[in-house]
């Protein structure tokens, strides 16, 4: 979705439809247990932040050096709405949020 702000963004994640559906560049969407199996395996990465209002969670991999914000659902399903290279645990996690436009 080229072009669309983190968070006009994160707002569209609430109903668009799973990647299994997708249209054009939608971001990759899917049940909760994909996404975060996803991750995991793919990247090594694990949730770092997942306290969050704005339903989003930040997830590093020290290993791998990759990070990625995921915007949760009410129905179990989430959005990758961000990533990156550069993670590091040391810095704080607001970091990636503000590099991704969220604050």
């Amino acid at each position: 979705m080229e072009g669309v702000d983190i968070a006009t963004l994160l707002n569209q994640a609430q109903s668009l439809p799973t990647s299994d559906m997708a249209v054009g560049d939608q971001p990759y969407c899917a049940v909760n247990d994909e996404i975060s199996s996803t991750l995991k395996h793919d990247f090594n990465e694990a949730p770092v932040d997942v306290s969050r209002r704005d339903g989003t969670e930040l997830w590093g991999s020290d290993q791998m050096g990759t990070w990625t914000l995921v915007a949760t659902r009410p129905d179990d399903t989430s959005c990758i709405i961000a990533s990156g290279i550069g993670y590091d645990d040391r810095k704080a996690a607001e970091v990636y949020y503000t590099t991704a436009g969220l604050r």
